[in-house]
């Protein structure tokens, strides 16, 4: 992953010094659109950077002390299992269902409760929406990137990712709300220490889970918009 940033960011950088030496070209067609180009890349980097976001907390980077061992190889590793756990489950906002469910321990029944009531009230609840809204930006991104390289116009319309992304939102508009999943609340009321712990561990991952599907989401939506405006300006569109 971080190779691919890397080379993204890369490109962007070297996307931008063309564009500058744009100015020093002659041209038979006229005056080059800076103007317009350097919206779509300010647009593009703001994508990239939202999907950086996104990628940065779903996938958090270790610390720099436990870069040496992984998650795996730790677990088999019983003296440092406990203390792994703890670590995990004391984790800030950068705490995620994916990278958690990697890492858990399979035989803590802590660790296996949130792993269960991640899958169902986050990951199973969501997953048509967010399944069809990622293929429509993949969609999206797709002929866009097409249009580009092959400077043609684009479709009348685009693939529908706001409204994709509309249903994401929807589908997640309980997932903050404190009683949005109540079957334990009597036991966490009551101070049962196993389920104060998954409690507090579900309620880090849900407010992360929101954040890269809707917030990180609409962002992602509102950026590939505009770049499609902008090409629309620049190569018109079939039926326009």
């Amino acid at each position: 992953y971080f190779d691919s940033e890397l080379q993204l960011q890369d490109a962007v950088l070297e996307i931008r010094g063309l564009l500058a030496d744009t100015l020093n070209e002659p041209r038979l067609k006229g005056r080059f659109p800076v103007e317009t180009y350097e919206h779509i890349i300010n647009a593009s980097q703001r994508l990239l950077d939202a999907l950086v976001a996104a990628r940065r907390v779903m996938l958090p980077v270790p610390p720099e002390d436990d870069m040496q061992q992984s998650p795996r190889r730790s677990r088999s590793n019983t003296s440092s299992s406990d203390n792994s756990d703890e670590h995990v489950m004391n984790l800030p906002l950068a705490l995620s269902s994916a990278v958690y469910l990697e890492s858990v321990d399979e035989d803590d029944a802590v660790a296996r409760d949130i792993r269960a009531r991640v899958e169902r009230d986050l990951l199973q609840r969501t997953a048509s929406a967010r399944e069809h809204r990622d293929a429509l930006v993949s969609l999206t991104m797709y002929v866009l990137a097409s249009a580009l390289v092959l400077k043609t116009p684009l479709p009348a319309a685009l693939p529908p990712v706001r409204e994709a992304q509309q249903r994401v939102a929807d589908a997640m508009g309980d997932v903050l709300e404190p009683d949005a999943f109540n079957d334990s609340s009597d036991n966490v009321a009551a101070g049962n220490e196993h389920e104060l712990k998954v409690h507090r561990s579900v309620a880090h991952i849900r407010y992360v889970f929101y954040y890269t599907q809707v917030m990180l989401g609409w962002e992602i939506v509102h950026e590939l918009a505009i770049i499609g405006g902008l090409m629309r300006e620049l190569y018109g569109s079939y039926g326009s």
